[in-house]
């Protein structure tokens, strides 16, 4: 599994390409592309035996 923020930055790419108005919607994929990225980050570490709640909390402070 990789991270699905590669795929959400290619779609905003895409986006602002095909419309200006998509600048509107930056942030929210910002934040996808994020929590995406937070979730892999954590399932890594958990797959290491190591806690992935410092990641979680990082993201969650983030958008608090």
């Amino acid at each position: 599994v990789e991270p699905y923020e590669v795929t959400y930055r290619e779609w905003q790419t895409l986006a602002l390409e095909k419309n200006s108005n998509a600048v509107n919607f930056q942030t929210a994929f910002d934040l996808v592309a994020e929590h995406e990225t937070a979730i892999y980050q954590c399932w890594q570490r958990y797959h290491a035996n190591e806690s992935g709640l410092p990641i979680l909390h990082a993201f969650l402070a983030k958008y608090r």
